[in-house]
């Protein structure tokens, strides 16, 4: 979501924008996102056996397209975009890593690292990280890690009749119970099991409230079963993945988010700018989103007590959960705005480009014709 947030904002005099998949990801997929904004969109789909077919395709393709640039976006592709465009000769490669922290295996800190030697810098989108980049890889000396957080556009326009149809479902989905959400990939790094536990928890505490949870994935049988265990059926809502998160915020009291690690959450930064206040584990460095008792809460990892806790504290004090819905929005407005977002990607391009260019005429040139 965020490539296709920012992909179309990038400066058109500057940058010849292309997204590349190495897998036709189905599940929630932005591809038409920037097809609509007139971004070229390629998959290369690599096969689940013959992984050199895939290489030396991407390489192919990355050599014909005779990109300048080639920014691997998360995890997986520092294997699957950085050696294609090693083995093809772009003259910038950049790293990414991006809320996908387990680098623990040797094998992944070796793949990563090997490719150091031609990688121009890192781009990171939260300050841990650069942490985990800096104390795990290899081969790190004179490579830059930039740290650019997640943007959000601060206005969202609701016009058409699928979004006022959205609005209305919503609505109607409520009860006179105040409801807490989270949203995130049904998948166990999310730990949407430790959400039907503080629900537990609240129920248990005579805590009247529903709850919502937005997302696809493979967990979703284990947290049904879950919520069957602890019978909150009438409580719950399994919502599925929806293209209409920022109505399902509007329609929410608080959001609350259960990760065992994130990056840069984005589910956090949307809810914040709903004017909601937040919760959550502490999975990240989250000083910069939420402040704490300003506009939300942390609690340590997998405290399902704590984060019930939290949540009472809240929905017991009206004045203190509109107070914190307030501060989050301005939280966004000052950090987090798409505008802030694109100007820091932006230079750490333009800083990688120029880290190259003495050693690349043509590169160089072209950085001169631009005034860089």
């Amino acid at each position: 979501m965020q490539i296709a947030r920012l992909a179309p904002r990038l400066d058109k005099v500057l940058f010849d924008v292309q997204v590349a998949y190495y897998d036709d990801i189905n599940l929630a997929h932005p591809a038409d996102m920037l097809k609509d904004a007139g971004i070229k969109v390629t998959f290369l789909n690599r096969p689940q056996w013959g992984r050199l077919t895939y290489f030396s395709r991407a390489t192919a393709f990355v050599r014909r397209e005779r990109f300048d640039i080639v920014h691997a976006w998360n995890g997986t592709t520092n294997l699957y975009a950085r050696f294609p465009a090693i083995l093809a000769g772009v003259p910038t490669i950049v790293g990414g890593l991006r809320g996908q922290a387990d680098l623990s295996g040797i094998i992944a800190r070796l793949i990563y690292s090997l490719t150091n030697y031609r990688c121009a810098g890192w781009l990171v989108n939260a300050s841990n990280l650069k942490v985990i980049i800096e104390q795990k890889l290899w081969f790190m000396k004179n490579k830059p890690i930039f740290v650019v957080p997640n943007g959000l556009e601060l206005e969202l326009q609701k016009t058409d009749t699928a979004e006022k149809e959205a609005d209305k479902f919503y609505r109607e989905l409520r009860t006179i119970r105040p409801v807490i959400g989270t949203i995130g990939r049904l998948h166990p790094v999310k730990n949407h099991l430790l959400f039907v536990q503080m629900a537990r928890n609240l129920t248990q505490g005579k805590v009247d409230a529903d709850y919502w949870i937005i997302g696809e994935g493979p967990s979703r049988p284990r947290i049904e079963q879950a919520i069957r265990q602890y019978k909150l059926q009438d409580r719950f809502k399994m919502l599925g993945y929806r293209a209409d998160v920022n109505s399902a915020l509007a329609a929410m009291d608080m959001l609350v988010l259960t990760s065992n690690t994130e990056g840069c959450p984005n589910a956090l930064l949307e809810a914040m700018r709903a004017s909601l206040p937040v919760v959550s584990t502490n999975c990240t460095n989250l000083e910069e989103i939420i402040e704490e008792g300003v506009n939300g809460y942390t609690v340590p990892v997998g405290n399902a007590a704590g984060l019930a806790e939290k949540v009472k504290r809240i929905l017991l004090d009206p004045e203190l959960k509109k107070q914190m819905g307030i501060n989050s929005r301005k939280i966004i407005e000052n950090r987090f705005s798409v505008s802030l977002t694109i100007k820091r990607l932006q230079d750490m391009y333009i800083d990688c480009l120029k880290r190259v260019s003495s050693s690349n005429e043509k590169l160089k040139m072209k950085l001169e014709a631009l005034g860089l």
